[in-house]
């Protein structure tokens, strides 16, 4: 953890161009980043026009690394995009394409230090960054902070977070960003899992939603 942290205040010292952000709505940027988001769209859910698994998994692979190379440039030449630049929903089809770059953690962790200058002003979604963040943190073998990468129970269907970093006070880390409580979250993508999944655990014997009891 310390040495990420650290790695990312160095990144935020020597990556030029990426500090500096116009003040003026670029709308040909936003409508451009939109177009881009919604292609990612099509290649993050289950497969389309009847492809197979293997298939889609390719044209999946081909859409998020076309939009990488895209990305990327728009990235280096003026970091970390936030409403005023863009917009609210650009700025979320921003955050979704970076998100699925997990083949370069790198440029996620380069993202990361642009981003957070941006939430820190109040021009980007902070909750975008927690996310990002954690996956960034777990799938280069760390611990994640906010608890919003999870994994489910074989035996009940129910969620619970992959490793993290200080699992008593998670939940005022998580409120830092606006996040609700981890158990409520949990329950949320518990649900979500069931319902995607309904049939195969039903036929294990999984009939409703295993949820976290909520203390307010």
């Amino acid at each position: 953890m310390k040495q990420f942290i650290i790695i990312l205040f160095c990144l935020s010292h020597s990556l030029f161009g990426q500090t500096s952000h116009s003040l003026e709505f670029n709308k040909e940027l936003s409508d451009s980043i939109i177009r881009m988001g919604k292609l990612d769209q099509t290649a993050s859910g289950l497969p389309i026009n009847e492809m197979t698994w293997d298939e889609f998994t390719i044209y999946k692979d081909s859409i998020f690394h076309l939009n990488y190379s895209r990305i990327k440039t728009i990235f280096n030449s003026h970091g970390y995009l936030g409403y005023k630049e863009i917009g609210q929903s650009a700025e979320t089809y921003y955050w979704v394409i970076i998100q699925h770059c997990d083949f370069n953690t790198t440029f996620q962790s380069n993202v990361l230090v642009s981003m957070k200058t941006q939430v820190d002003k109040n021009n980007a979604n902070s909750r975008h960054y927690g996310l990002l963040y954690d996956r960034v943190m777990i799938n280069s073998g760390g611990k994640q902070l906010y608890g919003t990468q999870v994994q489910y129970y074989t035996e009940t269907g129910q969620a619970y977070p992959k490793t993290l970093e200080d699992i008593l006070n998670v939940n005022l880390i998580r409120k830092e960003l606006g996040f609700e409580s981890l158990e409520k979250y949990l329950n949320q993508m518990t649900i979500s899992h069931f319902n995607m999944n309904k049939e195969s655990l039903k036929s294990r014997g999984i009939l409703t939603p295993l949820l976290y009891e909520i203390i307010e």
